[in-house]
């Protein structure tokens, strides 16, 4: 619902007859921030971030969700096996037929009965974490790309 005038020189594909309503793609960025430069965001509280490069959302990391300590990302791409997912993503975005995503979410606190038995499990290329005592919950979804570049 946000209008976005484009400065000149503006950078499109192609041209476009006056009046066509041009619709801008957010590029957006996630991550995992621990090290205090979002305020409330430490080792102690990991927190999931997006920032919206196009603008389109204001500017900035906006903080998404405390108590998320990883997300991974990996590919299925054409030509491998079904089952097979790459976790860095290195050819062609055309490649791709499947995202794979893991996001790691902990409690608060570490659980005083745990005695430290609770650790970050395995996802993708990271490997589990030491016993800490916190309590997580893995969730993981495929996503289907609907519509792969035909002849890619």
């Amino acid at each position: 619902n946000n209008t976005l005038q484009l400065q000149s020189p503006a950078a499109l594909d192609r041209s476009y007859r006056d009046g066509t309503e041009v619709y801008i793609i957010q590029a957006v960025t996630y991550r995992i921030v621990t090290d205090g430069s979002i305020a409330g965001c430490t080792a102690a509280n990991p927190c999931l971030t997006s920032d919206d490069l196009s603008g389109v959302r204001g500017t900035g990391p906006q903080v998404l969700a405390d108590n998320i300590e990883d997300m991974q990302f990996a590919f299925s791409l054409k030509g491998a096996p079904t089952s097979a997912f790459v976790n860095n993503q290195s050819s062609n975005d055309t490649n791709i037929l499947a995202v794979r995503a893991n996001l790691v979410g902990r409690t608060s606190k570490p659980d005083p009965r745990a005695q430290g038995n609770f650790s970050r499990p395995a996802e993708e290329d990271h490997p589990a974490g030491p016993a800490d005592g916190y309590r997580r919950r893995s969730l993981t979804n495929i996503i289907k790309i609907r519509n792969p570049k035909a002849g890619s």
